[in-house]
């Protein structure tokens, strides 16, 4: 199948890296299927904190992730997944948020997505936003120092995909292991 999770960001023109940084940190919670991965990285005279958390559920076939861009200046962030060969059938959408069925080739998957946004408004006075179109989803997302934006993407393979429902599956126990790394490249499976 297509990598649901394939997304490639830009703020303000420029590509996110966190080779570009040097507060890389990762720490993943294997008992619940959790990895939270955090850079900081300047794109012209804004500093962004970059946040994900990705999450899959121990026992239904979900999986989500949560991006957020925190900046010390005003920035405008685009993200762009293209998935070669899925054909997507939009379900619903109201401001911010998006739901769409999508089918992943060969045998014709069924998968729930859903997908939220948070943030601010852009010059013309555009929210923060997500789109689906065929096989490209887009998100188009602005936020300054008083307001960041984030972006949650939840895939089912089964039931229904909501981000509360993945996070209320988490335990109260909690225990993390700190990582550091250099990798810019995280490959996910599901």
């Amino acid at each position: 199948l297509p990598n649901p999770l394939a997304i490639k960001f830009t703020i303000n023109g420029l590509p996110i890296d966190p080779e570009q940084s040097s507060d890389y940190a990762q720490s993943v919670d294997m008992k619940v299927g959790q990895l939270e991965t955090e850079w900081t990285q300047t794109f012209g005279n804004a500093k962004v904190v970059v946040e994900c958390r990705t999450v899959i559920h121990p026992d239904q076939a979900q999986v989500a992730d949560q991006w957020t861009f925190t900046p010390d200046k005003p920035i405008a962030v685009e993200g762009i997944s293209a998935m070669d060969g899925v054909t997507a059938t939009l379900t619903s959408s109201a401001i911010g948020s998006t739901s769409a069925m999508l089918v992943f080739p060969p045998a014709g998957k069924l998968v729930a997505a859903d997908f939220k946004t948070t943030g601010g408004a852009d010059k013309s006075g555009k929210s923060t936003r997500s789109t689906i179109e065929s096989n490209t989803f887009h998100f188009v997302g602005n936020a300054d120092a008083s307001r960041p934006t984030s972006l949650q993407r939840c895939f089912s393979f089964g039931p229904s995909p909501t981000w509360l429902g993945i996070q209320n599956a988490r335990g109260k126990d909690r225990k993390s292991t700190r990582l550091n790394s250099s990798h810019a490249n995280i490959s996910y499976a599901v």
